[in-house]
């Protein structure tokens, strides 16, 4: 009985050190250092109660080429194979690793630096990048700053070698009635005309020559109109009905693009010489910055953004009358002209409330800018000094420190390009939300526009005094949509010059407005005949008196 304990004994010792081979084998293979000398000894690292021999199971031995392995070994090799234990898998993306380090002969340690500084590397990449944008923008700036002191310099150049202009030329590039006698006030900017083009009447300039005394007169009152497109016809008819109805003698500013320049000078040459003398012109190519042209000529009726550019192209100009080409005067323009005389000592600009009722005002409820009092401003009839808005240093939402017209104005246009709706005038809100104290504000007579009659009238000054500018935007001059304001356009536009004024256009008209009764401008009819009346009785006694002069 005791040789089969101790053979028994001799199986189960042999069975372990078999076990404890396999195991060495196995962590050998594995890199792993020192071996086991008894069943009871552990692998370094690894606890001793991780032990696995046959000695410690009951009943006999498992057939499982493994048993003896530490626990966590064991299960290390058998992960891979049955993809149970998720941390195997780094264990051998580690061996992995390692052998490739090996392999290579990269040092671990360098390895390990290069991995910690990967994120510090990819900021040097974005800073760097940075800087290289950073540096082409400044030399692109140079570049074009360098290209654009050779273009004036060449230009300089072109006019030292070639000075003056020939007769014709200085007719095409001023477009002037006639050429006179150096006056400070009739000075067109050298931006425009570099020969100090001066401009008057043919009629004074014939006296003069004849040696005729020319008559004292007011300082002129200088209207100026912007026309693009298809707006001809409707420049001509605002024109008209400032000669017509103006006493005092007109000096208009006509800023158009090229093709209509010869249609001016035709129409305007070709009236009755009796008005012809009333008023002189010039007319200039449109003119804006050279950065961001298209842009000012696009922002919103083509070429209306002129307007802001008159006080920086007229440099010897101290004041003028800027109107809209949808304008007609019912009364003298001269009577807009006199409330130059009423501006205070901060005030550079006069223009009249976009809305009188605040329940149908657009900027009140629709804009995303700042504008101009409780209803905003509009810019389609704008008295300005334009020597003070040159001088004057403009508070503003963008810096610190006040800024002068010529620097305003195109921060203004990048900060707020798409936020504005109505273009210029809006631009023109903003600045003077920011200088309520600049602005003298019209009553709606002074700019009388389908707003105030369309949603029941809301201008009382126009029902008590009458129309004294007719504002016809919206384009109602041309379509049937307001039959009053097309009435009165259509009188002045085909009223004859020396037909008499009471029955060529005051009758006509009073009887094309009794027509228009079904809309609501139509039923404020008497005010847009109400000013007009005396209006045109002053302009019949013009007429008589010149006939009897003729006769």
């Amino acid at each position: 009985m005791s040789g089969l304990k101790k053979r028994s004994l001799n199986a189960s010792t042999d069975r372990v050190e078999d076990d404890k081979q396999v195991t060495e084998k196995t962590l050998s293979r594995r890199g792993v250092n020192g071996s086991m000398s008894r069943a009871g000894d552990s692998a370094p690292g690894i606890p001793t109660a991780d032990i696995i021999t046959s000695a410690d199971r009951e009943g006999p031995p498992p057939k499982d080429k493994y048993v003896g392995l530490p626990r966590t070994e064991s299960m290390e090799i058998l992960a891979p194979m049955q993809q149970t234990e998720p941390e195997s898998q780094w264990i051998m993306l580690d061996i992995i690793v390692q052998c490739f380090l090996v392999q290579h002969h990269i040092n671990p340690i360098h390895m390990f630096i290069l991995c910690k500084m990967r994120r510090y590397l990819r900021v040097l990449f974005v800073c760097t990048l940075l800087i290289f944008c950073s540096l082409l923008y400044v030399f692109n700036q140079l570049v074009s700053s360098l290209e654009s002191a050779n273009h004036q310099e060449r230009a300089q150049r072109t006019r030292a070698a070639d000075p003056g202009l020939s007769e014709r030329a200085q007719y095409d590039r001023c477009n002037s009635g006639s050429v006179t006698r150096w006056k400070p006030y009739w000075r067109i900017s050298d931006a425009v005309c570099p020969n100090n083009c001066v401009t008057d009447s043919a009629l004074r300039s014939a006296s003069r020559v004849s040696g005729g005394p020319e008559p004292e007169r007011l300082e002129p009152v200088g209207l100026a109109v912007v026309a693009c497109g298809s707006r001809l016809e409707e420049t001509l008819t605002m024109l008209k009905s400032a000669v017509l109805f103006s006493r005092r003698h007109l000096h208009f500013h006509i800023f158009a693009e090229d093709d209509l320049h010869a249609g001016f000078r035709q129409t305007l040459e070709s009236w009755p010489q009796r008005f012809r003398s009333k008023f002189d012109y010039s007319i200039y190519p449109i003119t804006f910055p050279s950065e961001n042209a298209r842009e000012w000529k696009k922002l919103f009726k083509p070429c209306a953004s002129q307007r802001l550019f008159l006080p920086l192209i007229l440099k010897q100009v101290d004041s003028v009358l800027y109107v809209d080409t949808d304008i007609l005067f019912l009364r003298p323009a001269e009577d807009v002209w006199s409330f130059l005389s009423r501006f205070n000592g901060s005030h550079v600009a006069a223009m009249a409330p976009e809305h009188e009722e605040p329940r149908i005002g657009w900027y009140n409820r629709f804009a995303r800018h700042p504008y101009y009092g409780k209803t905003g401003v509009n810019s389609g009839v704008m008295l300005m000094n334009m020597t003070r808005i040159r001088h004057k240093h403009f508070k503003n939402d963008m810096t610190a420190v006040d800024l002068k017209w010529a620097d305003l104005l195109m921060p203004l246009l990048h900060k707020y390009k798409l936020n504005i709706t109505w273009g210029d005038q809006d631009l023109l809100n903003i600045i003077f939300h920011h200088n309520p104290e600049c602005l003298l504000v019209l009553e709606c007579q002074w700019n009388y526009r389908p707003d105030h009659c369309i949603y029941g009238s809301n201008c009382i000054s126009a029902e008590q005094h009458g129309v004294y500018v007719l504002h016809g935007n919206r384009g109602v001059y041309h379509d049937d949509k307001q039959p009053a304001f097309r009435a009165v356009y259509d009188a002045i536009q085909q009223f004859p010059f020396d037909e008499d004024p009471v029955r060529g256009l005051l009758l006509p008209l009073e009887e094309k407005l009794r027509s228009t009764d079904h809309t609501y401008c139509g039923r404020s009819r008497h005010a847009f005949t109400k000013r007009l009346r005396q209006t045109v009785r002053d302009l019949q006694e013009d007429h008589h008196s010149s006939r009897r002069t003729e006769v």
